[in-house]
C-alpha cells in the first residue's frame, strides 16, 4: 500500500512483522496468523512500546492467509500506545489497515500538553517585551489592541505575533531535510540555510540568524510562511531582552518539534485558540480535529470522483470562506489523499503531484485573521514539504472600515470581490494588496466551514462605535435584497455564511458541509435557515452529540453544536429522507473519528440513526436531533401532530437505529408543523 515499510520474517515463516516509517515516526506492526491469536499479537505489540516505539499495531491475518490471498482478505488490528486501555479491534482490508497506520501518529500526540508547553513559552517571550516593542509587533502584523483588563492592551496581540514566529520555526524544523542541496538560481547568499538549531546557538545572534536563514529559504518558496514571520522578527528592537526572548522561544519550539511528527493542524488550532481573544466579538470558534475528520469524510464520498484519476482530482474545487487555521481544509485534503490511496498504488512522485494539485488548485481558504491564515498556509505547505508550490489560495479578507468604506470579509463575495490583504513583507504594508487584481474564485464543488457565530449585541464590538454601525449597515445592504435574506435572522453571522456558501457552490453538484450551533435545528430563530437549506439542497445528514462530556464540535466553546451535510438536488424525484446521526460518544481524537466514520458505514456503533422525510425537513422540523432514542422522537411528533389535528394512525414512517433493533414503524401523516 505504498508505505515506507521494512518486513521482518518471523520464525518458521508463520508470521510477518513490519516496521513502517510514517512521516519520521516508526510504527511497529506485530502480526499473527489466526484471529484467535489476538491476545498474543496485542502482547507482542505492547512489548515494543516498552522499548523502541511510541505506537504499535497488533495485527491478525486470517488463518491460512497467503501473499496471493492477502489483497482480498479481511484483517483485524488494534492501534496500541502507552495510554491504550480499550480492547477495540478493527476489521478491514489491507488498504484500510494502511490508512489506520498512516493515522497512527495522531493517537500518541498529547496535543493539549504540547499546546500548553508552547503557549507558556509564548507567554514567557512576551513578558520580556516592553510595551513599545509589543506595539511595534502588533502594528507590523496589523493586530488591533485587545480589550483585556489590566496591562497595556498589547500582551495578546504580541503573543499572536510571536506565535507567527514560532509557527515559522516549527515549519523550519520540518522543512530542513527537504531543502535542495544546490543554491537556487538568482540567490547570491550562503547556501544551504542554517538549521533552526544552528540559528539558536547563541542568544545574541538568534534573531539575525533566523532572518537570514528565512531569507534564503524564500529563494526556494514558502513566502506566506517565512515572509510574514520575518516581518514580525524585524519589527522587534535588537535589545538583549528581546534576543533572549526569541532564543528561549526557539528552545521551546525545538522541544515541540521533537514531540510532534509533522506540523499537525490540530496542534496549531489548539495553540491559536489559546491566544485569540476576539472570539466573543468576531465569532472565531475553531473546529476540533475529530469533528473536521468526521465532517470531511461524510461530505467527500467514494462516488464523488474517480480517485484514481489525478486530472479528475485536480479539477475539484473546495473552499472554506472562514478557514481559520485550516483545520477543515487539511481534513478535506487528508480525506482526498486516503481515497486516492485506496483507489490504487501511488508512488512518491505521484504523491508530490497530488499535494501540488491540492494546494495550487483544489483548496481555497479565506479568513479575516492574519495569524490564522499564516498557520493555514503553514499546515497546507506541510502536505508535502519537498514540493515547491507556485501559488497558494489562502487569503486574508479585510473586515472593518478602510478609507471610509466598510468591508465584511468573505461575505463581500455575495456582491462581488472582497478586499484582500497581501502577505506582508518588510517593504510592504500588511493591508496592501500588492497592486495585483484579486483572483475571483471559481464555483466550488464543496464548501466546508465552521462559520463565525456570536450574538448581535457583541458582533463587531472590537471596533469603534461608528465603525461597528457602518459594518452592520453594510450587512443590511448585502442581505436586504438577497434571496437568502429570510435565512439570516438568527443572531450572529453564521447564517449569513450559510447563504454565502450556497452562493459559492456549483448549481449542479455542489456539497455544503458546516458546523452550526445546536440551536439552529430546533430554535424558532433558525427556522428561516432550515427552510432555506431544505429548499436549495437535499439535507443529507445531521450529526449531533449527546455525549455529556463533549456536546460541542469546536475547540474554544462549550455550547452545543452539530455537523450538517447538504447536497444539490436537481432531480424531479422526491428527495430522500434526511439521516440524523446522534452520537452517544463524541470522538476525542482523529483516530476515534476515523473509526466512527467506518462504524457509520457499517451501521453499528455508539450512535443512533433516525430518518425524517423531506416534507418534514422542508417545513423546518429537524427535531430528531433532540432525542437519542428514536422512540422519543416518534412520541414527540405524534403529540405535535395530534395537537395540530394532523395525526393519522394509518400512515407509517420508518425510524432506524444503529443501536439495538434495526428499526421500527411509527404512524403519522398530514401537514408537518415545526414545534
Amino acid at each position: 500500500e505504498d508505505l515506507d515499510a521494512r518486513a521482518e520474517a518471523g520464525a518458521g515463516g508463520k508470521w510477518l512483522d513490519v516496521d513502517v516509517n510514517v512521516d519520521g515516526l516508526y510504527v511497529a506492526i506485530e502480526a499473527k496468523l489466526d484471529f484467535k491469536k489476538r491476545p498474543q499479537a496485542r502482547k507482542a505489540a505492547d512489548s515494543r512500546l516498552k522499548n523502541l516505539r511510541n505506537v504499535a499495531v497488533a495485527l491478525c491475518y486470517p488463518k491460512g492467509a497467503t501473499e496471493a490471498s492477502l489483497p482480498g482478505d479481511t484483517l483485524t488490528w488494534q492501534i496500541r500506545t502507552r495510554r491504550s486501555d480499550a480492547d477495540d479491534w478493527q476489521t478491514g482490508t489491507v488498504a484500510q489497515l494502511a490508512a489506520a497506520v498512516r493515522a497512527a501518529p495522531a493517537s500518541i500526540e498529547d496535543v493539549d500538553k504540547v499546546a500548553q508547553i508552547l503557549s507558556d513559552g509564548l507567554d514567557a517571550a512576551v513578558q520580556r517585551l516592553k510595551t513599545p516593542a509589543r506595539i511595534e509587533l502588533a502594528k507590523a502584523l496589523d493586530l488591533p489592541r485587545s480589550k483585556e483588563r489590566g496591562g497595556d492592551g498589547y500582551f495578546t496581540p504580541a503573543k499572536r505575533g510571536m506565535l507567527v514566529v514560532a509557527t515559522a520555526m516549527l515549519f523550519h524544523h520540518r522543512l530542513q531535510e527537504h531543502l535542495p542541496p544546490v543554491r537556487p538560481a538568482g540567490y547570491d547568499g550562503p547556501w544551504s540555510p542554517s538549521s533552526p538549531v544552528q540559528c539558536a546557538a547563541e542568544p545574541s545572534t538568534t534573531v539575525g540568524e533566523f532572518l537570514e536563514a528565512w531569507r534564503a529559504i524564500l529563494a526556494v518558496d514558502y513566502r506566506p510562511v517565512f515572509e510574514t514571520a520575518r516581518v514580525a522578527l524585524a519589527a522587534l528592537p535588537r535589545t538583549p531582552d528581546i534576543a533572549q526572548a526569541v532564543y528561549a522561544l526557539a528552545g521551546e519550539v525545538a522541544k515541540i518539534a521533537g514531540l510532534v511528527h509533522g506540523l499537525r493542524h490540530d496542534l496549531l488550532g489548539r495553540i491559536f485558540h489559546r491566544v485569540l481573544d476576539t472570539a466573543r466579538y468576531d465569532g472565531s470558534f475553531y473546529t476540533s480535529t475529530p469533528a473536521a475528520v468526521l465532517l470531511a469524510a461524510l461530505a467527500i464520498r467514494e462516488e464523488d470522483c474517480d480517485w484514481s484519476d489525478p486530472n479528475a482530482i485536480e479539477r475539484l474545487r473546495i473552499c472554506d470562506p472562514a478557514c481559520g487555521t485550516g483545520t477543515l481544509l487539511m481534513a478535506a485534503a487528508e480525506r482526498i489523499r486516503d481515497l486516492r490511496q485506496q483507489a490504487g498504488p501511488i508512488d512518491d512522485e505521484a504523491e508530490q503531484l497530488l499535494a501540488l494539485a491540492l494546494v495550487e488548485n483544489v483548496l481555497w481558504g479565506y479568513d479575516i485573521n492574519l495569524t490564522a491564515t499564516h498557520m493555514a498556509a503553514s499546515t497546507l505547505g506541510m502536505l508535502s514539504p519537498s514540493t515547491k508550490f507556485g501559488r497558494m489560495n489562502v487569503h486574508r479578507t479585510l473586515l472593518g472600515v478602510y478609507e471610509g468604506t466598510p468591508y465584511l470579509g468573505s461575505l463581500e463575495f455575495l456582491t462581488g470581490q472582497p478586499r484582500l490583504a497581501g502577505w506582508p513583507s518588510i517593504s510592504q504594508q500588511v493591508d496592501d494588496d500588492g497592486g495585483e487584481p484579486p483572483e475571483q474564485p471559481p464555483k466550488m464543488d464543496l464548501v466546508i466551514m465552521n462559520p463565525p457565530f456570536t450574538r448581535d449585541s457583541l458582533r463587531h464590538d472590537q471596533f469603534s462605535r461608528p465603525d461597528e454601525l457602518a459594518l452592520k449597515q453594510r450587512e443590511q445592504e448585502v442581505f436586504g435584497s438577497h434571496r437568502g435574506r429570510d435565512a439570516t435572522h438568527l443572531s450572529g453571522s453564521s447564517t449569513g455564511f450559510c447563504v454565502l456558501a450556497e452562493d459559492m457552490l456549483n448549481e449542479s453538484n455542489g456539497t455544503f458541509a458546516v458546523v452550526l450551533p445546536g440551536a439552529v435545528p430546533t430554535g424558532p430563530s433558525g427556522l428561516g435557515l432550515r427552510r432555506f437549506l431544505a429548499d436549495r439542497f437535499y439535507v443529507d445528514s445531521i450529526i449531533s452529540s449527546h455525549d455529556p462530556e463533549r456536546i460541542y464540535m469546536s475547540e474554544n466553546t462549550s455550547i452545543s453544536e452539530m455537523l450538517l451535510v447538504c447536497r444539490r438536488w436537481e432531480s424531479d424525484a422526491l428527495k430522500p429522507p434526511t439521516r440524523f446521526i446522534n452520537l452517544v460518544v463524541n470522538p476525542a481524537n482523529a483516530h476515534n473519528a476515523e473509526q466512527l466514520v467506518q462504524q457509520i458505514v457499517d451501521g453499528s456503533g455508539d450512535f443512533t440513526v433516525q430518518h425524517a422525510p423531506s416534507n418534514r425537513i422542508a417545513d423546518g422540523d429537524w427535531n430528531a436531533v433532540n432525542f437519542l432514542a428514536p422512540s422519543l422522537t416518534t412520541a414527540c411528533r405524534r403529540i405535535a401532530d395530534e395537537a395540530a389535528g394532523h395525526y393519522n394512525p394509518t400512515q407509517p414512517t420508518r425510524v432506524g437505529s444503529a443501536r439495538g433493533s434495526r428499526g421500527y414503524w411509527s404512524r403519522r401523516t398530514g401537514h408537518q408543523r415545526h414545534v
